[in-house]
């Protein structure tokens, strides 16, 4: 990441403004492609007792089987994040890895979709 940033221009303390329009830009996707499909972005609050299937099977009784979007999921994940810091020693900007919580797509189920294969 820091040699994409730097091949740009970008400096580290002014990524969070760098990734913001992004940032929107998937959250606004993922609410036109549930309003498209006519629902609604079902926020996971534990993940604990969550399994996707059985939510989506609810759905599935409900609509029926036929191909298509059934639901959205989002919750709020771990994720690896960075503060950026600046050396004094160095003279040099640099991020620092934290312990963070994303709310971002990914493989466990945030704003993926569940999708019906054909």
């Amino acid at each position: 990441m820091a040699a994409y940033l730097t091949q740009r221009r970008i400096r580290i303390f002014d990524f969070v403004a760098f990734v913001k329009p992004l940032t929107e830009a998937i959250k606004s996707h993922a609410k036109q492609i549930a309003a498209d499909h006519g629902l609604e972005i079902q926020y996971i609050y534990s993940k604990k007792d969550f399994r996707q299937e059985r939510e989506v099977a609810k759905v599935l009784e409900q609509r029926g089987s036929h191909p298509g979007l059934v639901r959205i999921f989002s919750a709020i994940e771990p994720c690896t994040t960075y503060q950026p810091r600046f050396s004094k020693e160095t003279n040099r900007a640099y991020r620092k890895p934290d312990d963070g919580k994303c709310l971002a797509p990914s493989q466990a189920g945030s704003l993926r979709p569940a999708v019906l294969g054909n």
